[in-house]
């Protein structure tokens, strides 16, 4: 995937950006590239002023309300899927920070197993399923994939 590539060379190559890009994932899709739940309440205890800016959710193409959970859900894929892509390409000279290192995959997915509340939202399988995962499987031995999942 270009887009992966282009994003992995910038991570590689300028300073301060692998922080400055993830905070920018979180800020289009929320908790996804975590995965968390957003919580109810701020850090502070006080209620979200807009918890869905929070989540991720924009303003729909097409009016003026939030958009559909199906606009939702393809466009936290789309970008979720470069984020994978970009986990997949091995570093040429040193290791990316941590976020962007391959075992951040299987931590990502062994979170998204503990959280119920993600697990429940229709996104989650999409994203279990997208195309990109399905490429991680032939990269690991069945038995390490079989005692992850247990």
């Amino acid at each position: 995937m270009p887009l992966a590539r282009v994003a992995f060379n910038l991570l590689d190559t300028l300073d301060h950006f692998p922080e400055i890009f993830f905070a920018k994932l979180v800020q289009r899709v929320g908790g996804w590239p975590i995965p968390a739940v957003v919580p109810a309440v701020d850090i502070d205890g006080k209620p979200w002023e807009n918890r869905s800016k929070a989540m991720g959710y924009r303003k729909s193409e097409n009016s003026d309300d939030l958009e559909s959970p199906a606009e939702y859900g393809s466009r936290v894929s789309g970008i979720m899927r470069v984020y994978f892509h970009i986990l997949k390409i091995p570093p040429r000279q040193q290791p990316l920070k941590p976020m962007f290192q391959l075992p951040r995959y299987w931590i990502w997915f062994a979170r998204l197993m503990g959280e119920r509340g993600l697990l429940e939202t229709a996104i989650a399988p999409q994203l279990i399923y997208s195309r990109c995962f399905r490429s991680f499987l032939p990269q690991c031995s069945l038995t390490v994939f079989h005692k992850s999942c247990a």
